[in-house]
């Protein structure tokens, strides 16, 4: 009785965390974190059908909704991992997962019917809990097989862009690590252990609390160029953005075309280019002092840009600094002329008052 309860409780907890990312994300994310937050309650609803079973059918069915969650759950998990570390799936490759998780799931549509995913599967109770003993057919092997392979794939990502991406996210990549390798591991070895509890459930759990803090962080990377220019009305703005530990978050492309440096940044952490470090950091430092936004100059690469620091609003909360870049370089260059131009109408003024007072 109380692991069904445990059961429960899993469910609703998945429920909660599905419902709070539909409230507050789901509309700024990727597809695919919609589709986890889908497939990750059916998951748990298997796991709970199971649990409360009175029969054969009942058990099978159970086990059906789980499966079925499970495998299309996973995919969505290689498909988030490849978009946090910025590495584009070609539309073939794509449709190849779906095709073979769709595969696979059919084959366990056919539990109770034919011996594709289960050769033979009986009841018996333990303990005055009903189990299910089965003996795996050879669709069961490739089930195994995929779930290794998106494991191994998805270790080799999150390894790679931690090496070679600077866009992807220290953080996210971690945590992303230990959502897959925990899940995968959690179900793998529970199936070794003799154990009246399916281990890989409090893993989904944690998964979907971990894609919540994931998501959270997501809403301060995305800095939309698009969106920005199409609100500021003015195409030679850049954005760059911060937490309050001084870590760079992201930056449009027009921030990196404006200044190059900002290319080789990497997500989480200061800046490498030491030069705009400190120019960043004196900016900072400035509007910490009284949380007044001034207008800065920066000279860098014979161009005159126009900085201003504000905080960085996620809703109403204050989750870092915004730098806002405009190139003003004309703007600077007519101005100066002007003034060159009014110094030497001065000048010109003053010999001629001069010469004029001497032939007095």
């Amino acid at each position: 009785m109380m692991i069904q309860l445990i059961y429960v409780l899993m469910l609703i907890t998945s429920l909660l965390c599905s419902g709070v990312f539909f409230w507050r994300w789901h509309r700024h994310m990727d597809f695919s974190f919609t589709l986890f937050y889908i497939f990750t309650p059916i998951t748990m609803l298997g796991y709970v059908l199971m649990a409360y079973s009175w029969d054969l059918g009942s058990m099978v069915t159970g086990l059906k909704v789980q499966y079925m969650g499970a495998i299309f759950m996973q995919l969505t998990v290689i498909m988030i991992i490849f978009s946090l570390c910025k590495i584009r799936l070609p539309r073939w490759l794509n449709f190849v997962m779906i095709l073979i998780s769709t595969i696979i799931t059919a084959s366990v549509m056919t539990i109770g019917v034919s011996p594709l995913f289960y050769k033979k599967q009986t009841l018996y109770r333990k303990n005055g809990i009903i189990h299910l003993q089965k003996v795996y057919g050879p669709m069961h092997t490739v089930f195994l097989f995929w779930l290794l392979m998106l494991l191994f794939v998805s270790l080799f990502v999150l390894i790679y862009a931690r090496l070679k991406i600077p866009e992807a996210s220290i953080f996210n990549t971690i945590l992303l690590f230990i959502a897959e390798f925990v899940t995968i591991l959690a179900y793998l070895f529970g199936k070794r252990i003799r154990i009246n509890f399916e281990m890989a459930s409090p893993a989904i759990v944690l998964s979907c609390i971990i894609f919540l803090i994931i998501a959270d962080r997501i809403c301060l990377y995305n800095v939309d160029d698009t969106v920005m220019d199409t609100l500021i009305g003015q195409g030679n703005t850049g954005y760059l953005t911060f937490d309050f530990n001084h870590n760079y978050l992201g930056s449009t492309r027009m921030a990196k075309k404006l200044i190059p440096q900002l290319k080789v940044a990497q997500v989480d952490k200061p800046l490498v280019n030491q030069e705009l470090h400190d120019r960043v950091e004196e900016w900072l430092a400035d509007f910490n002092k009284d949380e007044v936004s001034r207008d800065i100059y920066y000279k860098n690469n014979g161009k005159i840009y126009l900085i201003k620091v504000g905080f960085l609003l996620d809703g109403g909360r204050k989750r870092g600094y915004q730098i806002d870049i405009l190139d003003d370089t004309r703007h600077r260059e007519y101005l100066a002329s002007i003034e060159a131009y009014n110094k030497n109408l001065n000048e010109e003024l003053e010999k001629k008052t001069k010469m004029l007072e001497e032939m007095k």
